[in-house]
């Protein structure tokens, strides 16, 4: 079970949680790794060996962690990671096929060198994610400079091992992120920097880097879906020059905006059904 294990160390840091995930599967696993760890040709469950066939096992949260573990580079080879360039007001579908050992997700939004990151580790029924966010971290994920939140219901389950989906949304101070369909259950981080620089590319990873991760960015059409409908604020249509109509659940992509307490995001001159059409500034109407 992921919780015990995420009550009983979450407050410590997060490298140390990262290199303590072998308890996520109950003593039996733990004690295998203890025993047949530590030389070539017989690393643990949850153990790799460097490209040098006589060096000694590693923990596996030493793969892909941004430093030179093995001496001769191969511990973070290839390490590719997955990601796609945002602009403010754009939402993204991340399609991840996951795999469960993996014990989790990272997404992280760089730039220059600096990310901020919300690392995923399971949802409950209700879609709720078990998570902790950080800013200040380095372009793997740790460490990490300032805590940004977390939560850990106590019904959390660990990702399974299959397709998972989950819509990323960025705007001016935040990018937020949910699983799919549920954008009540958006969790967050700053989409800038600790040094001031805003923040644009999103990286997803593993956080146990047992297998290469597969994942699909679909941009979505920037519209009035429920995250923005479902708001404490009655959205609005408005023009780039601020001619402001109501509307009621639906618009479509062009070159009007919806406004609402999240956020803005494009909408087009057809794009208020219960109200009257916006009517475009002079400058718009070519």
């Amino acid at each position: 079970m992921l919780l015990p294990y995420i009550l009983g160390l979450y407050s410590q840091a997060p490298r140390t949680l990262d290199r303590q995930y072998t308890s996520m599967l109950g003593p039996t696993a733990f004690l295998l790794v203890l025993a047949v760890g530590g030389r070539a040709g017989a690393c643990g469950v949850f153990q790799f060996q460097c490209a040098n066939a006589n060096s000694a096992c590693l923990d596996i949260s030493s793969k892909c962690d941004g430093e030179n573990n093995c001496g001769d580079g191969s511990d973070e080879l290839p390490c590719k990671v997955p990601f796609t360039n945002l602009q403010i007001g754009d939402q993204v579908d991340v399609v991840i096929q996951h795999v469960k050992r993996n014990r989790g997700l990272r997404f992280l939004l760089c730039g220059g060198g600096e990310c901020n990151m919300i690392t995923v580790l399971g949802v409950d029924a209700d879609a709720t994610l078990s998570y902790y966010a950080y800013s200040g971290c380095k372009q793997w994920g740790l460490p990490c400079l300032k805590e940004e939140g977390e939560n850990f219901p106590p019904t959390a389950q660990e990702l399974p091992t299959r397709e998972v989906t989950f819509r990323a949304a960025l705007n001016a101070t935040t990018l937020s992120l949910w699983p799919r369909g549920y954008p009540g259950r958006a969790v967050s981080v700053p989409s800038v920097g600790v040094s001031g620089r805003n923040l644009g590319q999103l990286r997803v990873r593993p956080l146990v880097w047992f297998s290469d991760p597969i994942v699909v960015f679909r941009k979505v059409s920037p519209s009035c879906d429920r995250y923005f409908c479902l708001a404490v604020f009655e959205p609005v249509c408005a023009t780039f020059r601020g001619l402001l109509r109501t509307f009621g659940n639906d618009c479509e992509l062009r070159r009007y905006i919806c406004a609402s307490g999240e956020g803005w995001v494009k909408v087009s001159d057809s794009h208020c059904p219960y109200g009257d059409p916006a009517t475009p500034t002079d400058d718009q109407k070519n």
